[in-house]
């Protein structure tokens, strides 16, 4: 939010419609820099992905889905547990305030990371299956978080270039080690799962450089037990419906075999720069509008559906472009895989609009704190997509699964619309744009005053 309190002598000095202006071109370099990092992002993710379907047979890309599907699992879980409360509660608090919060949830993301390399090892070393890709996926997991930890406070500081950056830095690295990878001539899923951890690195040092700030491994507890409120509900409500999501996919693989799971995980690659990108708006998209929800109710609605609306413009846009691309170039995208990818292309694409139709609304009942309701709708859609995969799979195989998801996925944005529609008319109904937020308990543990939030 930009405040009063925040604007110089001259802004108060140009009259409304010249500080309306100037508002206006600062959240847009804003979404600029937002826009240019999750460019970044998508693109390191979309290289590492299309690495492992062009370099990978259809087994060992089964295999290497199911692995790096837990560690984005494991990812977003641990994402809302520990960093969606400092973009929440800390994006319009005073800097002092919001650099105290950062060290402590980079300390717990760092502490949680270092948890899981030593469970991978010891998987390892009891003889558990895929352990070589096991501790990869446990390096690369710990990696991960440290680096989302920064993004996450670049973007509640209101510094997205400086998140465009530590992503540049990233998809700079993790292309180089591809690079290498490529010239051996064959790649296997553990090197390609370390790639991954490889070019997060350069963002996780980077990111101690940018914030001036190491993390507070010793302030884990504190920080999950005071945040705990809304981080838990946030936590279940991914576990809900991720963990269904991801169960249904183990359900492809056990039912109908690795190659029907392999042309169910080609299919999604195609549409992952939009996934990703989806995934990603919420570190931009929650502290702007934490803004303005402070300001007026209208404002968050229209940004919300701003999001919406351009997430799913961008998903027809691809939809399209892919459906009608030409089968060389679809080959020379997709390898030997193009041909399973595309038939099922309809159905991945139908489930990737429902999930940004639906964005939106995720946002704002997050900005209002409306974790129960989340957590709720969740738990009912994720049940709902279980048993349509389920179905699905088990009379019509991979094609049967990706309607399920497809169809799950759009009757899933109406539930999230009527959810947030709720919240707003709740929040109306008691007389204020102000969130919940403004009540957060503080890093040390003791309730802040409302009037607190109003600062930065």
């Amino acid at each position: 939010m930009l405040s009063n309190q925040s604007e110089s002598p001259r802004d108060a000095t140009i009259g409304p419609r010249g500080s309306r202006n100037r508002i206006r071109r600062v959240v847009g370099s804003r979404a600029g820099g937002a826009l240019v990092d999750q460019a970044a992002y998508s693109l390191q993710n979309f290289a590492v992905l299309f690495s492992a379907l062009r370099l990978l047979p259809l087994d060992a890309l089964g295999q290497y889905t199911l692995v790096s599907t837990l560690v984005i699992l494991a990812q977003t879980s641990i994402r809302s547990l520990v960093l969606e409360p400092l973009t929440i509660r800390f994006s319009t608090q005073p800097d002092d305030v919001r650099r105290r919060a950062t060290a402590m949830a980079a300390g717990a993301s760092a502490c949680l990371g270092m948890i899981a390399v030593v469970g991978t090892v010891v998987w390892a070393i009891a003889g558990g299956s895929s352990g070589r890709l096991m501790v990869a996926a446990g390096i690369t997991f710990a990696i991960l978080l440290v680096q989302d930890a920064w993004r996450t406070a670049l973007f509640a500081s209101r510094r997205p270039w400086g998140t465009a950056a530590n992503d540049a830095i990233c998809l700079a690295a993790t292309l180089l080690a591809l690079a290498v990878v490529a010239t051996r001539g064959h790649a296997d899923a553990p090197a390609v799962m370390l790639v991954w951890g490889f070019g997060s690195a350069f963002g996780a040092i980077l990111g101690v450089v940018q914030l001036r700030t190491l993390p507070k491994v010793q302030s884990c507890w504190h920080w999950l037990r005071t945040q705990g409120d809304l981080g838990l509900r946030l936590v279940g409500s991914v576990l809900a419906q991720q963990l269904a999501g991801r169960t249904s996919l183990i359900i492809v693989s056990v039912w109908a075999g690795h190659a029907a799971l392999g042309q169910i995980s080609a299919s999604r690659t195609l549409v992952s720069p939009i996934s990703t990108l989806i995934l990603a708006t919420l570190a931009f998209a929650v502290p702007e509008a934490a803004r303005r929800a402070l300001t007026s109710l209208r404002h968050l609605q229209h940004f919300t559906r701003m999001i919406s609306g351009a997430l799913l413009a961008v998903t027809a846009l691809l939809t399209v472009v892919l459906y009608f691309l030409p089968e060389r170039l679809g080959v020379a995208i997709a390898g030997q895989n193009w041909a399973a990818a595309h038939s099922l292309l309809i159905p991945t694409a139908l489930w990737i609009a429902g999930t940004a139709m639906s964005q939106g609304a995720r946002i704002g009942l997050r900005v209002l704190e409306r974790a129960s309701a989340i957590l709720w709708i969740s738990v009912v859609l994720g049940a709902v997509v279980l048993v349509a995969c389920a179905c699905g799979t088990l009379g019509w195989g991979a094609a049967g699964a990706a309607w399920a998801f497809g169809l799950a996925s759009v009757a899933g944005q109406v539930v999230w619309t009527i959810g947030y529609r709720r919240a707003i008319a709740a929040r109306q109904g008691i007389g204020g744009p102000r969130t919940r937020g403004s009540r957060y308990r503080s890093t040390s543990g003791r309730p802040r005053r409302a009037a607190d939030t109003q600062s930065d």
